[in-house]
């Protein structure tokens, strides 16, 4: 008699995009933040492509999306995606505590 596989349930709350290497200090700064509200955050630091990345996301099941890239520092303003809905909107740093606490 086989054992039957057992489905992936665990998942992550949020991945984090990198995009170039000005943001690999705000992607530090986000996770911090949020794994002190003790959100589960994975991310990627080894440059790969925005398409890597996502498919790394959906990969790890993770429920969020946040992209951080050149334009988004300098803005001061993430990208945050929802990976179920596909639904994307722009979050200010020092909001995302507040955007991910409402969840």
């Amino acid at each position: 008699m086989a054992i039957p596989k057992k489905e992936r349930a665990e998942s992550i709350d949020c991945y984090i995009v990198c995009m170039g290497n000005k943001a690999q200090d705000w992607v530090l700064k986000c996770a911090n933040k949020l794994r002190s509200m003790r959100f589960s955050v994975c991310f990627d630091l080894l440059k790969r492509s925005l398409k890597s990345q996502m498919k790394e996301a959906n990969r790890l099941n993770a429920k969020h999306a946040i992209i951080i890239g050149e334009n988004e520092i300098k803005d001061n303003k993430f990208q945050v995606k929802n990976l179920d809905t596909g639904k994307q909107q722009e979050v200010a740093f020092e909001h995302i505590t507040k955007y991910f606490k409402n969840l």
